[in-house]
């Protein structure tokens, strides 16, 4: 249930079966699909930036080399085919398709730069080999390790392959080179990278899945809290009053119940039951946390 009023707070359901929905086990992702679904949200915004710039170096192609010996097509070829790997990209996310949208939006960017690099004569060959440092850098923190380094074998193929096409002889310039030293390095530290991303997704999915647990071991309902009192103190109950906390993948409505007991009165065994040296340990909200500590 949504509401728009974030001030609403519903009541502690009398019983089970006065509850909107009982509190279902929710499936939680694997690290790998948490990753994926972080660098599908990058790549939804990398698409959208490179296309925006892919219209605007178009549009200045055109105004400030509109006079010079490339045709039209020479000019607008390459941000095309950018565009194309763009929009592809676009539709290939919402299908959950990632690997593929993520390989077509490289080698969008591979083909136009290899592109530039042959059309735009010796200023292209000269600069256009540092772009696909640019490649490795916006890509290589989106795909794992071993897919890296297949788009670095691509990349080296580009970057020696392209310049060959329209020439009579074999081309290998020392800038090329250079280029691609540079890309290994970067490779590499793109590889750091996506490491780093798991541990950090293993590190929050841990997180989550202690929140979880602790969220299925409360009380469905006032009813279920009050069978597990000894009959001489459910009247003692005391309602303290309830508070909604914001979690990333749900709201927690929480409706603490105090009650004081001797030392010597055993709680119920159903339920999960902790004492003042063992929550602290447990992955509880923070304001759960301070009213615990009060």
């Amino acid at each position: 249930m949504s509401h728009t009023d974030e001030s609403y707070l519903p009541e502690f359901p009398a019983s089970v079966e006065d509850a909107d929905s009982p509190l279902d086990p929710v499936s939680v992702p694997s690290e790998v699909t948490f990753a994926e679904e972080v660098r599908a949200d990058r790549l939804s915004l990398l698409w959208k930036i490179t296309l925006a710039v892919s219209f605007i170096v178009g549009w200045l192609l055109v105004v400030i080399e509109g006079g010079s010996d490339l045709s039209p097509i020479q000019l607008l070829l390459p941000c095309i085919i950018l565009a194309a790997g763009c929009l592809l990209t676009a539709r290939f996310l919402p299908r959950d398709q990632f690997t593929l949208a993520v390989w077509t939006y490289a080698l969008g960017m591979l083909v136009t730069i290899g592109l530039v690099t042959t059309i735009d004569g010796e200023s292209g060959s000269r600069y256009a080999p540092y772009l696909y440092l640019l490649v490795i850098l916006v890509v290589g923190p989106l795909v794992p390790v071993r897919t890296l380094f297949v788009m670095l074998a691509l990349i080296f193929l580009a970057a020696f392959g392209f310049p060959n096409l329209f020439s009579d002889g074999m081309v290998f310039s020392a800038t090329t080179f250079f280029a691609m030293a540079l890309a290994t390095i970067a490779a590499g530290l793109s590889a750091q990278v996506s490491g780093e991303l798991y541990a950090i997704a293993e590190w929050a999915l841990d997180s989550y899945r202690r929140e979880r647990r602790t969220t299925f071991a409360l009380f469905d309902s006032r009813e279920a809290l009050v069978e597990q009192v000894p009959t001489p103190y459910r009247t003692a109950l005391q309602d303290v009053g309830g508070f909604k906390h914001v979690l990333t993948h749900m709201d927690l409505h929480l409706h603490p119940v105090l009650v004081e007991l001797p030392a010597d009165v055993a709680a119920s065994p159903v339920g999960q039951w902790f004492g003042a040296d063992q929550w602290p340990h447990l992955g509880l909200p923070a304001p759960v946390r301070v009213l615990l500590q009060a």
